[in-house]
């Protein structure tokens, strides 16, 4: 037997772990703040982690987040993070998996998690944008 293998070895700051004396460290996910030890601070207030086996896995965002959990192709725990909607997009619910279009007479033009935005007087939703459209109304012309 080794010495080597009768070592004790500090996690990484990048890393946490849950328990010590049965699971290795494992790769903080980019919506947890870690710092070595099982102690963990969410990225995203409000954002809400639990425990699975030796990980911790993200269960729900707040309002105006969508979960993602893939990172190049790849859904494992360690990718999990809170991401603000796109524009055009929102989620309005209390617990928000995906964010949604906004609805026609809508508009939001930059990511975030603010709510769309209702368009203004004489202008409409067409994608993501509202552009003006006038109406013209016709001149009553006395021909007497």
């Amino acid at each position: 037997m080794s010495h080597d293998t009768q070592t004790c070895h500090q996690c990484l700051a990048s890393q946490y772990i849950l328990d010590p004396n049965q699971t290795s460290c494992q790769d903080c996910p980019p919506g947890l703040s870690c710092s070595g030890h099982d102690l963990v601070l969410p990225v995203v207030p409000g954002s809400q982690w639990q425990q699975a086996g030796s990980v911790y896995q993200l269960v729900l965002c707040p309002t105006g987040y969508m979960k993602m959990s893939a990172l190049n192709g790849t859904t494992a725990p360690a990718n999990q993070r809170c991401q603000p909607c796109a524009e055009g997009s929102e989620c309005v619910l209390d617990v928000c998996d995906v964010c949604t279009d906004c609805q026609p007479g809508t508009y939001k033009d930059v990511a975030g998690t603010q709510r769309c935005r209702a368009c203004s007087q004489n202008t409409y939703n067409a994608g993501d944008f509202c552009f003006c459209f006038f109406i013209v109304h016709p001149k009553k012309i006395d021909l007497t």
